[in-house]
């Protein structure tokens, strides 16, 4: 299944090779990489570090606090019997329980996987995925990127037919294919995780449709973010295309869009 634990890091590197040729990637496991040494005390920050700093203080290809995270909302979505709880996405999630969880993970990985054992509120964990990445001091996508990505975005939501739509992801795949590397991983656990714990959550229709728009709003600010200046060279409105671009990216990974329902024996792809 597409939450099995076997899959290990190439099958990350494969999905972000997938992406920079124009496929489509098969969802990463929740786990494709993992951090070698979680039990060490940190030796400095975690929010608000750079994430090359974090990943070679760790000796890892994705940091703990997302892979660690990323796990526990995915298994609660899965404890659903709807295949996901939208809640759980979108929610805020007790600020409490965010700050103890955020405390646990800047002590040290072990004590953050040791909090989220005994943590019954799973959108926090979700929440403190959008506090990490929103707090990193350089975007995960990088400002350079970020205005093509937008346009491209407008131009595939102003398409009229699929050859302009394809052009417009042809030109998406290309710049994705720009970001360096390790960050192009990180980007892509991010975005196969919010596939992944989506699953079927909400169904289909009216009710899927605002599902999205809410994903859209609580991850887009934490994925596509620029500074003011690049933000006012953008010729539309930031926000919105901003998460039209989000939702782009994630159906490319699978995401399900409002207006088709999916088949009840329908298989998930395995994973690569």
């Amino acid at each position: 299944s597409a939450g099995a634990l076997a899959a290990g890091a190439l099958a990350a590197a494969a999905s972000v090779a997938a992406t920079a040729a124009g496929a489509a990637p098969t969802p990463t496991p929740r786990d494709a990489c993992r951090p070698s040494s979680p039990g060490r005390p940190r030796g400095g920050r975690l929010f608000g570090e750079s994430l090359e700093s974090v990943l070679e203080e760790e000796g890892a290809r994705i940091p703990a606090v997302l892979q660690e995270c990323s796990r526990h909302v995915q298994l609660a979505a899965q404890d659903d019997d709807a295949g996901g709880d939208a809640a759980l996405l979108v929610g805020d999630g007790a600020p409490s329980a965010v700050l103890a969880l955020r405390n646990a993970f800047e002590q040290s990985d072990a004590h953050g996987i040791a909090a989220l054992r005994g943590l019954a509120d799973a959108a926090a964990a979700a929440a403190l995925i959008r506090a990490y990445l929103y707090e990193l001091p350089e975007p995960l996508i990088p400002a350079d990127v970020f205005l093509q990505m937008l346009n491209a975005a407008a131009a595939h939501e102003r398409a009229v037919n699929d050859g302009g739509r394809e052009i417009a992801l042809s030109t998406l795949d290309g710049l994705l294919a720009r970001i360096a590397p390790t960050r192009a991983l990180v980007l892509e656990h991010v975005l196969c995780f919010l596939v992944n714990a989506a699953g079927d959550a909400a169904g289909v229709g009216a009710a899927r449709a605002e599902f999205e728009l809410a994903l859209a709003r609580a991850w887009a600010p934490a994925l596509l973010r620029a500074p003011a200046r690049i933000k006012g060279q953008f010729a539309g409105r930031v926000s919105e295309t901003s998460r039209a671009c989000l939702l782009i990216l994630l159906r490319q990974r699978g995401l399900v869009p409002a207006a088709e329902e999916v088949e009840e024996d329908e298989e998930p792809p395995p994973p690569p």
